[in-house]
């Protein structure tokens, strides 16, 4: 029975039964939209700043004194930012978009008083992380309250309103603002300041004033006092980035010798996602790519987790993941590693095939290297970050034991009689194994990837299709030059919405 609207005379015509069927009706569909409302899940930052909102007392009120941010003074500072990024969209905040890393964390400086909502601050971060995307030495830098009335990097806000137009973001809302042009005592010849400016006044702790109130996967690490023309993005000399997979039935020694065709200076833009606004040179350096065991001789050789390292002082967008679909063909015998040089020769290849990017989860910027940079860190907040990560880690590990149990439960059961035939799943046709275990064995040699990680390798592998067509003899995406052109006539047509720099740092 559906509700619709009904006119006067129509309604006048009802019966009193009709009358009340209609009315329950609508009543029960008021009911469901209201509660489709009120499920709705909060979003991380909602829920920080739920958990921390001040709890209404009996005690008399008394008049809260609101700080004046204007006449704080203020240092510029960098954070060690770790983070499992696998329920967040991304690092970088953008418009709307709920739980984003940046947004969470700037969030949580305006909780803890180390920000003004809408004062602009210079905010910079070693790189942008996708969504789903981790991060264990994520560096951001940007502008906080201090105790310290003056010293080398302090700022006198009320001294120094003047603006210029070199900032890159703000904490208030994230868009582009311009920077306070402030006077700073300089070191010369440093990039970070001495930790105590005025030894006789005890610096804020940054790092137990945020971990208090951010939520349990992001953490800062530690922090540092930074010359006030630190960036965070450009002055990291080398990136590491780990992609954790399982072995299944990949030829790791395959995967390996492939992965150092791709170290050293090369074009790689048929190994990344174009972005002709942002980004016409595509010329990295590689200065690692090696693939290692995750050290766990308790797991058989098909459930051992490998890793895959990747060094070089900078990425372009989507190009770990990509490279690693690329390693996941040749180490699954759907490719040969002749591949990986074809693709890296722009003369004969100009243009991208078309291949899936590799899952983001497994990623993660594992550490971010630069010159003469020392964390202070609490010893008391130190114990408390390290009982924090073990006791995240330790109900990980329970759950993964629990399930691996469970796998070899069922794979040693003999009290089951099976029936039937596979029908294809998995690209395996079988109607004669007796038991779970020979059949997860048939499954194995017939298969073209382990179950630990067929799901896993399904969409960069192709291993939905029945047939696998080589990356070669795939549809070619639009070559660089194309786009360009097509960016280049879209600004003649619209200038205004093409000098819009999103200003977005490939990983």
């Amino acid at each position: 029975m559906e509700a619709n609207l009904f006119t006067q005379d129509e309604l006048t015509e009802m019966t009193k039964q009709e009358l009340i069927d209609k009315y329950l009706l609508l009543q029960t569909q008021h009911l469901k939209l209201k509660n489709n409302h009120t499920c709705k899940p909060l979003s991380k930052t909602e829920i920080m700043i739920n958990k921390f909102k001040p709890r209404k007392t009996k005690r008399r009120k008394q008049k809260s004194r609101e700080l004046d941010f204007l006449h704080c003074n203020y240092r510029y500072v960098a954070f060690k930012v770790a983070y499992l990024g696998w329920d967040y969209n991304g690092l970088q905040e953008n418009g709307d978009l709920p739980d984003t890393i940046e947004g969470v964390l700037k969030e949580a400086l305006r909780q803890v008083k180390l920000v003004g909502r809408d004062l602009p601050v210079r905010f910079t971060k070693c790189g942008r992380t996708d969504k789903g995307v981790s991060g264990f030495v994520q560096v951001m830098s940007l502008m906080v309250r201090t105790q310290h009335s003056d010293g080398p990097h302090v700022v006198k806000w009320k001294d120094c309103m003047q603006e210029d137009n070199d900032t890159e973001s703000d904490c208030g809302n994230g868009k582009q603002v311009a920077q306070t042009n402030v006077q700073v005592t300089k070191d010369i010849n440093t990039t970070t300041a001495t930790c105590e400016p005025n030894k006789e006044c005890k610096e804020f702790d940054y790092v137990m004033m945020l971990n208090q109130v951010l939520p349990a996967e992001i953490r800062i690490l530690g922090w540092t006092p930074v010359d006030e023309s630190f960036s965070a993005r450009w002055q990291c000399t080398q990136r590491v980035y780990h992609y954790y997979f399982p072995r299944g039935k990949l030829d790791v020694k395959k995967m390996n010798n492939a992965a150092q065709l791709l170290c050293g200076t090369h074009d790689y833009r048929n190994f990344c996602k174009l972005n002709v606004a942002n980004c016409r040179v595509f010329i990295r350096r590689i200065d690692e790519f090696s693939i290692k065991p995750v050290k766990e001789s308790s797991l058989s050789e098909s459930y051992s987790l490998y890793y895959a390292v990747i060094s070089a002082s900078g990425f372009l967008y989507h190009q770990v993941r990509q490279m690693m679909t690329i390693l996941f063909l040749i180490g699954s015998g759907r490719e040969d590693s002749s591949l990986i040089s074809h693709l890296l020769d722009v003369e004969s290849c100009p243009s991208r095939p078309a291949y899936d990017l590799s899952p983001a989860y497994p990623l993660v910027l594992f550490n971010s290297v630069y010159e003469s940079m020392k964390w202070n860190l609490d010893r008391c907040t130190a114990a408390r970050l390290l009982m924090h990560f073990q006791t995240y880690w330790s109900e990980l590990a329970i759950k993964t034991c629990m399930v691996r149990e469970l796998i070899a439960m069922l794979e040693n059961g003999s009290e089951t009689t099976l029936t039937g035939s596979v029908g294809g799943f998995m690209g395996v046709s079988d109607s004669e194994s007796s038991t779970i275990k020979d059949l997860s064995s048939k499954i194995c040699q017939q298969s073209p990837a382990h179950g630990v990680n067929y799901q896993f390798l399904k969409q960069p592998c192709s291993l939905q299709h029945k047939t696998y067509k080589k990356v070669v003899d795939r549809q070619k995406c639009k070559s660089f030059e194309e786009q360009l052109e097509a960016f280049e006539r879209k600004r003649q047509h619209s200038p205004t919405n093409s000098e819009q720099d999103t200003k977005r740092s490939c990983v």
